[in-house]
């Protein structure tokens, strides 16, 4: 795959953006994003994709007060009409801050709940698709973990249908095509934003007092931001819908893909399940095993399947724009209001960077998935992510011993492995990077290791075809994406004593 080491522009309709690729530029673009025009961003992914007002959303805008505590300089915006430091606090709040780990604990009892209560005996049984059969047990514990039940039983049981209706319509809606044009997609969109207007408008009328159970205090604390001009409950819905399928889309494509490659794989499945039996505690009256989530995420098989799933399947175009006073992306000096964008499959698949050896002989490319790319053994000289892991291999006579007597010397399942991820940056960029990178990864890595360490350790899984299920290439540019066919397979639960 090309990859450019320039800036290099590059003529769409309704925009030029820069393609910035190279690992030094992309480093820099990563480490001036606090500098970039965040705000222009929000607007157009908040009108355009969300449907929120257009004077709410251009509160962004007129707002030069800046993302910090302290407002910039100069700036004279009212208190209440400070929304980029408003929302990225109640963002940073729900995300970053001590209320992660309770969503994650809520996301673990609701999965293992779900999945226990499944009808699935330890007779196999076919499933239709394994994205839908994940869709619809994960997407409502994903919800329910920050917004509580009330939204996907009470106010709309149809609720997780109608995000992936507009999930589907996303790449059409992002292109900003007319409503008569595409009707259907405004439709789709306007469907769910009712949905989530209405559950604002009951929240709304809750007494203050009464805390309501299993929504996240951010989430709540939301409906604050009324007294900011020109913003509605129609403009906090928009708001909770970019939160929610910002949430959801990749994070529950990404729980397939990993599930997808780890039962076609014998081997590995059966390594997985060991860290996650290595990994259980004692569950509750209502679910049959839970997980000691530090121990789990340590894990170094589990984490480097994750890992090389998201480098294989993650096509994003982290976009950021300059600002008024331009950017300099190392020697290129970049216009003001320049649009800037890098591509995640090209640093991904580019064969200069990333190592594909496998155990100093058998070659694996970088379009196979292969989780030990992300591993280092002691004893193997040429283990780890990049060609240059190791220093040791700079000596050509040092490399010519070591790839002579590694097939001999290293035995790959004794040698305790460990994760390499450090010395990454601007190569493994599946979250961005920088000040604006994403918000939710914590969340997204245990959702995505917590689900598939339950399915593996519950069910048995079997594909009905050994073809390779491709990508939906209509959404690329947005993150991990969707399977572009179903997946047919048959599943039965495991054995209660099974261990591996």
């Amino acid at each position: 795959m090309l990859s450019l080491k320039w800036p290099a522009r590059i003529r769409l309709p309704g925009a030029n953006p820069y393609i910035i690729q190279g690992t030094r530029n992309i480093v820099r673009l990563f480490r001036l994003s606090g500098q970039s025009d965040f705000a222009r961003l929000q607007v157009f992914f908040t009108c355009t994709l969300f449907g929120m007002p257009r004077p709410a959303s251009e509160l962004f805008l007129k707002d030069d007060s800046g993302y910090n505590s302290t407002p910039r300089k100069g700036s004279e915006v009212e208190p209440r009409n400070r929304i980029c430091y408003r929302d990225r606090q109640l963002l940073t709040a729900l995300l970053q801050g001590s209320e992660v780990s309770t969503m994650i604990e809520r996301f673990t009892l609701r999965i293992s709940r779900k999945f226990h209560d499944l009808p699935i005996g330890d007779e196999w049984m076919q499933l239709p698709d394994l994205f839908e059969f994940i869709q619809t047990h994960v997407t409502p514990a994903t919800i329910e973990s920050f917004c509580g039940q009330e939204l996907t039983t009470v106010i709309d049981p149809h609720f997780v249908e109608k995000l992936w209706e507009f999930d589907r319509h996303a790449p059409i809606l992002m292109k900003n095509i007319p409503r008569w044009i595409s009707s259907s997609s405004y439709r789709a969109r306007d469907n769910i934003l009712n949905s989530l207007t209405r559950w604002r408008a009951w929240m709304e009328g809750v007494s203050p007092e009464r805390k309501i159970a299993g929504i996240s205090e951010p989430m709540r604390n939301k409906i604050q931001l009324l007294d900011a001009d020109g913003w509605s409950i129609r403009a906090i819905a928009a708001s909770d819908l970019a939160f929610i399928w910002g949430a959801t889309h990749s994070t529950i494509s990404a729980v397939y893909w990993l599930n997808y490659e780890l039962y076609r794989e014998e081997d590995l499945l059966s390594r997985i399940r060991l860290e996650c039996a290595s990994s259980t505690k004692a569950g509750d009256a209502h679910c049959r095993a839970s997980f000691n989530l530090p121990t789990l995420l340590k894990m170094p098989y589990l984490a480097a399947s994750c890992a090389e799933m998201l480098r294989l399947r993650t096509h994003a175009l982290i976009t950021r724009i300059a600002n008024a006073d331009g950017m300099m992306i190392n020697e290129w000096k970049l216009p003001a209001h320049s649009i800037m964008m890098t591509c995640t499959s090209v640093q991904h698949m580019n064969e200069e960077l990333w190592n594909t050896r496998s155990h100093c002989s058998q070659l694996q490319p970088l379009s196979k998935y292969w989780p030990e790319r992300f591993l280092e053994f002691p004893s193997d000289p040429r283990s780890g992510p990049t060609p240059s892991s190791c220093p040791r291999l700079a000596d050509p006579l040092h490399h010519s011993a070591a790839s002579n007597n590694c097939a001999s010397s290293i035995d790959i399942v004794r040698d305790s492995p460990r994760l390499a991820t450090k010395g990454l940056d601007g190569i493994y960029i599946p979250f961005g990077g920088g000040s604006h990178q994403c918000p939710g990864q914590k969340f997204a890595k245990a959702m995505i290791t917590i689900t598939t360490a339950f399915m593996v350790t519950m069910f048995d899984i079997e594909m009905e075809s050994s073809l390779e299920v491709p990508e939906n290439g209509s959404q690329f540019g947005v993150g991990v994406l969707t399977p572009g066919e179903k997946t047919p397979c048959r599943i039965r639960r495991r054995a209660s004593n099974t261990r591996e």
